[in-house]
C-alpha cells in the first residue's frame, strides 16, 4: 500500500512546478522537522517551493537553517497559483487554520496529505497515513527511502528533530523499533542530535521552571474520571515574560504520574474565548484520541488534543470549561 500511494506522490511532484507545502497553526517539531525536509527534497528536484504556516514558528528551531524558508503572509499563498499542495502533519484540513482557502484553490496536480495520526479522514487526493510511525517525520522518512532518495545532513537533522520532539526523546508510547531504528540511520548520516536535545530537552530557564511550578500547584484529580487536570492561564505566559513555547513539554511531564490514574488533561486558556487542550496516557486500556474527538480534535492513542471555544473556571474543585 505504501509503495503504490508513494508512487503516486513521485508521480505528482515530478510533474509539479510550484508546489505549496503547509503544516498546522501552532507548529511543533515534528511539524517543521517534516516541512523542511520535504522542502529540502523538492530543491533537489528544482522546484518552486513555498513554505506555509499561519503561525510564526518558534525561535527554538533556530538551529535549523532552512527555517528561513517558512512563509506567515497569506498573500503568499491568495496571489499565486500551486500545481500541488502537500499537508504536512495535519489530522485535518481545518488544522491548517485556512481550510476554505485550501479547499477553494485549484491544485491541477492535487492536494497531498502526510501523516501519521490515526485519526485522519484521509482527505487528500493522494494520502500518505501511518498510524504506526512515531511521527509524520518518520513517515518521512520512510517516503524518502521508498524513493531512494538520499538524505543528506540538514535534513536528516530536520527528521531526526520531528522523531525526537514527538517521542518526548523515546519516552512515550509513540516510541517503536521502527522509530529508533529510524533515528539511528539518521545519526550515521550526520544529524547534529546536541543541537536538537539542547533546543527542545535541555533547554528550561528558572522562568520557565517558575511557569511550570504555577500550573502544576493547579493539578486536581476527579475521582469519577481517574483523571489529573492541570490549568494554564494566558497571563501566567505574560507573568515570567515568556511565549506559549514555555509550557510545550508539561502534558508530557504529567505522563510520569503512576500508571493507576487513567490520563491527565492540560487546559490552556488563551484569554481571549479558546482553550486548547492536551490529553495523555501510559494505558494500554485507553484511548484518549477518542476523547479528543468528541471535541472535534484528535491525536493519537497515548497523546490528542482539541481546541474549543470557552474559558476555564474553577467549580467544585474541578477546571470546567464554560461557553
Amino acid at each position: 500500500m505504501l509503495s503504490e500511494e508513494v508512487k503516486k506522490l513521485e508521480q505528482s511532484l515530478l510533474a509539479s512546478n510550484k508546489i505549496l507545502l503547509i503544516m498546522h497553526r501552532k507548529p511543533d517539531g515534528d511539524a517543521i522537522g517534516s516541512i523542511l525536509a520535504m522542502r529540502n527534497y523538492l530543491a533537489d528536484l528544482k522546484k518552486q517551493i513555498t513554505c506555509f504556516c499561519v503561525d510564526v514558528v518558534p525561535e527554538n528551531y533556530n538551529y535549523i537553517k532552512e527555517i528561513q524558508f517558512i512563509e506567515n503572509d497569506l498573500n503568499k499563498i491568495t496571489n499565486n497559483e500551486f500545481d500541488s499542495c502537500i499537508m504536512l502533519d495535519c489530522a485535518d484540513i481545518g488544522m491548517t487554520r485556512i481550510k476554505e482557502i485550501l479547499e477553494n484553490k485549484k491544485f491541477p496536480l492535487g492536494k497531498i496529505n502526510i501523516d501519521h495520526h490515526v485519526t485522519n479522514n484521509n482527505y487528500g487526493n493522494i494520502n500518505i497515513v501511518i498510524g504506526e510511525a512515531s511521527s509524520t517525520a518518520e513517515v518521512i522518512y520512510l517516503i524518502f527511502k521508498s524513493l531512494k532518495y538520499e538524505i543528506g545532513v540538514s535534513t536528516a537533522t530536520c527528521l531526526l528533530t520531528g522523531i525526537l520532539t514527538d517521542t518526548n526523546n523515546f519516552t512515550n508510547g509513540g516510541t517503536t523499533q521502527q522509530s529508533i531504528e529510524a533515528a539511528s540511520e539518521l545519526l550515521k548520516i550526520g544529524a547534529n542530535i546536541n543541537q536538537v536535545l539542547n533546543a527542545h530537552i535541555f533547554n528550561k530557564t528558572v522562568d520557565v521552571l517558575k511557569l511550570w511550578g504555577e500550573v502544576l500547584k493547579r493539578i486536581v484529580y476527579s475521582k469519577e474520571l481517574n483523571m489529573v487536570i492541570t490549568a494554564v492561564f494566558a497571563d501566567d505566559i505574560k507573568k515570567f515574560n515568556l511565549d506559549e513555547e514555555a509550557t510545550e513539554g508539561i502534558s508530557n511531564y504529567l505522563n510520569n504520574l503512576s500508571s493507576d490514574i487513567k490520563c491527565s488533561l492540560v487546559l490552556k486558556d488563551n484569554g481571549i474565548g479558546r482553550v486548547r487542550g492536551s490529553l495523555r496516557t501510559t494505558r494500554d486500556d485507553v484511548d484518549v484520541s477518542q476523547i479528543a474527538l468528541i471535541f472535534g480534535g484528535g491525536g493519537h492513542k497515548k497523546a490528542a488534543g482539541f481546541e474549543i471555544s470557552g474559558k476555564l473556571v474553577f467549580n467544585n474543585n474541578i477546571w470546567q470549561i464554560v461557553q
